[in-house]
């Protein structure tokens, strides 16, 4: 493992700031609040870095394990081991950072309710304040209490953020995927390979860890609900397409066909490897003039192609299998969709608004509706027409007419009748 002071958080920390972090600093609790808050948050991002890293843990990238080996490996020169492990396993665990690995996966209730209570937490609080009390009074050494603090918390604890962060690359992963009953589908082995990248410290080893993967599956069956299992059968329900949110015999009828047709892609790839091999030995047999060697290789190459051969016939009829299975499994969520169609139509033609006397008397009621309001709109219409006479409007506009031509008239003759004509003078 690397050392640990390659973690980030131990950057630019000071030495007087260490021994303080390394210290027995629980009692600050009541006495420097602030100070103590500071020391466990610094804890909590350097566990956190630690799980994540993979610095002093063996496999595992999701679980904390706690115990007198990560206190050797957390040991500082000139400094020793941290004196306050305990209370910041306990704080941590009661601000849900952490869970005991064991009480993680044994129980059934979401960790994100209210009812969650780790009896280990329980526990550690109602002891705690008596050994902090002894230690003030001097029946407890402090030496004593502090390793006593630092072992009480020996064990292997969930890491809740780097579950989540795992879980959200678990669905991207599969959203990425075909849609499909085959690709909903898995055991445990192949849970561990085709996720391995959702935790990308574990992607080189190419699969999940045996614990991991079952912290994973339980956080993803149990909190994010997108996954059921029964037995060996791990189905992934995210939507609808992928069928009932149950294991069916179908399921593992597939999941079966699925593993078998893995195995026989194996032998292919074998198969080839070995044709490749047998190629390559002859030619180097002939290169030596070892013709007898090079024919026993050319006859094994045979061989090997008649078993590929038989292979990858074998795996042209899993993979058919399986995609009428798929269609099946398609027409069958078809013909149920028909069905909740069906069912919903006729649930809304019964209804009694859509009954044929309710439709005839609707309708009928209708149009006397209509057939009054027309007869009040020709009423109305009636009344207007009866109020204007045409004829006296007419006569009217007439004699509008006569008198402005007269008054033009009379404008006309004023103006001559003021017109003034020179008179012309003989020369």
């Amino acid at each position: 493992a690397q050392p640990v002071a390659s973690v980030s958080t131990f950057s630019g920390v000071s030495k007087s700031r260490l021994q303080a972090l390394y210290s027995d600093f629980s009692r600050q609790k009541e006495s420097n609040p602030t100070s103590y808050s500071s020391s466990i948050d610094w804890w909590r991002r350097t566990l956190y870095e630690l799980v994540a890293s993979g610095h002093c843990m063996p496999e595992d990238r999701l679980v904390l394990h706690v115990n007198a080996e990560l206190l050797d490996s957390l040991s500082m020169p000139s400094i020793g081991k941290p004196l306050a492990l305990g209370t910041v396993m306990t704080e941590l665990q009661l601000t849900s950072t952490f869970f005991s690995q064991r009480e993680f996966l044994a129980a059934s209730s979401s960790i994100y309710s209210s009812g969650w209570s780790p009896t280990q937490i329980l526990t550690y609080v109602l002891v705690k304040p008596l050994s902090w009390t002894l230690g003030r009074l001097g029946i407890l050494g402090d030496s004593n209490t502090s390793t006593r603090d630092s072992r009480s918390c020996f064990g292997d604890y969930v890491t809740v953020g780097l579950v989540e962060r795992a879980a959200d690359e678990v669905l991207k992963i599969l959203s990425h995927q075909t849609p499909d009953l085959a690709g909903s589908l898995y055991d445990f082995e192949s849970f561990r390979e085709t996720f391995a990248s959702a935790v990308p410290t574990s992607k080189a080893r190419g699969a999940l860890s045996d614990v991991d993967a079952r912290v994973l599956l339980k956080y993803l069956e149990r909190d994010r609900g997108v996954v059921v299992r029964e037995a060996e059968v791990i189905k992934f329900v995210v939507n609808a397409e992928y069928g009932e949110k149950q294991v069916t015999p179908i399921d593992r009828g597939v999941l079966e066909l699925k593993a078998g047709l893995h195995r026989v892609k194996a032998q292919v790839e074998a198969a080839q490897a070995q044709i490749s091999d047998c190629v390559q030995k002859a030619a180097g047999a002939v290169k030596l003039k070892q013709n007898e060697a090079a024919i026993g290789f050319l006859r094994l190459k045979k061989l090997h192609q008649d078993t590929l051969q038989k292979r990858l016939i074998s795996q042209q009829n899993l993979q058919t299998m399986l995609l009428q299975i798929e269609n099946a499994a398609g027409d069958i969520q078809i013909m149920q969709s028909f069905e909740s169609s069906t069912a919903a139509l006729r649930a809304i033609l019964a209804h009694p608004s859509l009954k044929h006397d309710h439709i005839d008397e609707t309708m009928s009621a209708m149009a006397d509706a209509n057939a009054d309001a027309q007869e009040i709109h020709d009423a109305i219409h009636v009344v207007g027409d009866d109020a204007v006479d045409e004829a006296e409007l007419a006569d009217e506009l007439a004699a509008l007419e006569r008198d402005t031509a007269q008054e033009s008239a009379q404008a006309q003759a004023a103006r001559l009748d003021n017109l003034n004509v020179p008179l012309k003078h003989p020369e």
